[in-house]
């Protein structure tokens, strides 16, 4: 299956290309925000959760005029990736607020259906909501919102998610960014496939039970996705994602000092090199008697040995921190994490800017979330 975004094919980044697709509204950088759409989704009950909970949706409450229902101002839904009564992949689109419960099968072979399986739902559902509930017309049944269990979404789109949301970017601007161009059509034609839209409040009779189950698409255009798990178990099955995401976060408050340090480390080896070569063209006058009103030449020697030490130091140091950069940037445990701050603070030429620099990245440095990654601690 080919990826809906960057090299993620999973279904919940298909799910998310294709409600932005149907001018849904990412509301993930303000949750409380009203989608000017009238549908929004918000990933962070998606990232937090690591998939268990789904992907969170916001639909305003309109009638079928487009009137707003300002009484229920809206409502929320999660779509749930999971398996349907016969093991398909399928998302579950329910909501307790409107008792309402819908499979909506995932086919990698037409993977924006799905989507468009939800948008088009949720056009009918909700407009008929609000009309039997102006008639008085909703009854106490009892209805049974069955769950199901989540299947794992992809660690790294977890992870991806995460830092779209730290950085403030906003899939609003998704086409913008080119993670994927718009359609020639705008998938208008939902398919209409009444085999794939099994609600959960009915009871199918047999002989539907059996059209149903001859429609059932051929395993091989189904995407491969785990067993599901729950959510302790499936946290242990993404490696560690929990840590990944904290480190993420530690990295990105380290992110300021380490251009600064790095800039400054730059500036250090430019300055060196500027001390070499100083040094040098001295000698060459002395020795080239170009220097012929010093009556004693040998004074300069102190100078000299000073400007080369200096510029050792600044270059041989510099190219060092370079090479093992990436250990402080990554807070990575071992002493080559350290050389870049120690560099800084000892570099004689900054030392007016490396100092407080190098105070100021110790402390940060030292910070509880960001010294249990390089010290090794639980």
């Amino acid at each position: 299956m080919e990826p809906a975004f960057h090299h993620f094919s999973d279904a919940y980044a298909w799910l998310i290309r294709g409600l932005i697709t149907y001018g849904w509204q990412d509301l993930s950088l303000n949750p409380r925000k009203l989608p000017k759409t009238g549908f929004g989704f918000d990933l962070n009950p998606l990232i937090e959760s690591y998939g268990s909970t789904g992907l969170k949706l916001v639909v305003i409450a309109q009638r079928e005029d487009g009137s707003w229902y300002e009484s229920d101002g809206t409502y929320t839904l999660f779509a749930k990736l999971g398996k349907d009564e016969w093991n398909r992949p399928a998302f579950l689109l329910r909501s307790a607020q409107i008792s309402y419960a819908q499979y909506h099968l995932f086919v990698a072979n037409n993977p924006l259906y799905a989507a468009g399986y939800i948008h088009d739902a949720l056009h009918r559902e909700i407009p008929e909501y609000i009309r039997k509930k102006e008639a008085n017309q909703l009854y106490q049944e009892d209805l049974q919102l069955d769950d199901i269990v989540p299947e794992p979404c992809d660690q790294e789109l977890i992870q991806y998610l995460y830092e779209r949301l730290h950085y403030k970017q906003s899939f609003d601007d998704a086409i913008e960014e080119g993670l994927w161009s718009l359609p020639e059509e705008y998938y208008e034609d939902v398919h209409d496939d009444a085999h794939s839209q099994i609600d959960l409040v009915a009871n199918p009779e047999s002989q539907q039970h059996q059209q149903n189950q001859s429609s059932i698409p051929e395993q091989s255009t189904m995407p491969q996705i785990g067993a599901g798990l729950g959510l302790g178990a499936q946290v242990s099955s993404m490696g560690g994602s929990v840590a990944d995401l904290e480190r993420s976060a530690a990295m990105a408050k380290l992110s300021i000092p380490a251009q600064l340090i790095y800039t400054l480390i730059v500036i250090g080896i430019t300055l060196g090199l500027l001390e070499f070569v100083n040094a040098a063209y001295t000698i060459y006058m002395i020795k080239q008697d170009i220097i012929t009103e010093i009556t004693n030449p040998e004074r300069y020697w102190f100078t000299i040995v000073l400007s080369f030490g200096f510029s050792i130091f600044s270059l041989g140091g510099g190219v060092v921190s370079i090479l093992y950069f990436h250990y402080f940037r990554e807070i990575r445990p071992g002493w080559q994490s350290w050389l870049p701050i120690i560099y800084v603070l000892l570099l004689p030429l900054c030392w007016p800017v490396g100092t407080p620099l190098g105070i100021w990245t110790l402390w940060i440095w030292t910070r509880p979330e960001i010294k249990r990654f390089w010290s090794q601690e639980p």
